[in-house]
């Protein structure tokens, strides 16, 4: 994952990820056994009943990021970032989201891109974050 050697803590990418059921229903868990697979699977420890960070990584509650019960957030970004199907529809699990540290959703990228694609763009973000004097980034997913 792209955190990996990135000490506790330490400025820079910051992933938010929302587990979402409105795709095939391939997310119908609940979330205490997602947080259980994905630490599992992907050795990130997952602990709390709520949302979880670690390292750079916030698991939040499950949402819906279509229709008319999507939270603000979510409402917001898909507003800027609308991509190639219109009115901010989101396709499938992983669509993703590379928003700067002031909150300004900046590029969106298609679920088949991997996050190593998305490296050049992650990485342009955090220089120019750290040469305005901020230093940060945020990507989020609807998963």
């Amino acid at each position: 994952m792209y955190w990996e050697g990135r000490a506790p803590g330490a400025p820079g990418l910051v992933i938010l990820a929302f587990p979402c059921n409105q795709f095939g229903a391939q997310e119908p868990k609940p979330i205490s056994e997602i947080r259980r697979v994905v630490g599992e699977t992907y050795g990130i420890p997952i602990v709390g009943d709520s949302e979880t960070r670690n390292n750079g990584f916030t698991l939040f509650e499950k949402v819906e990021v279509n229709g008319a019960k999507i939270p603000p957030l979510w409402s917001y970004v898909k507003r800027q970032l609308p991509g190639s199907f219109g009115a901010g529809f989101v396709p499938w699990n992983f669509t993703k989201y590379l928003v700067d540290v002031r909150g300004q959703p900046r590029e969106r990228f298609l679920p088949t891109v991997t996050p190593n694609a998305m490296r050049p763009s992650i990485d342009a973000l955090l220089a120019e974050a750290a040469a305005g004097g901020v230093v940060g980034g945020g990507g989020m997913s609807a998963r």
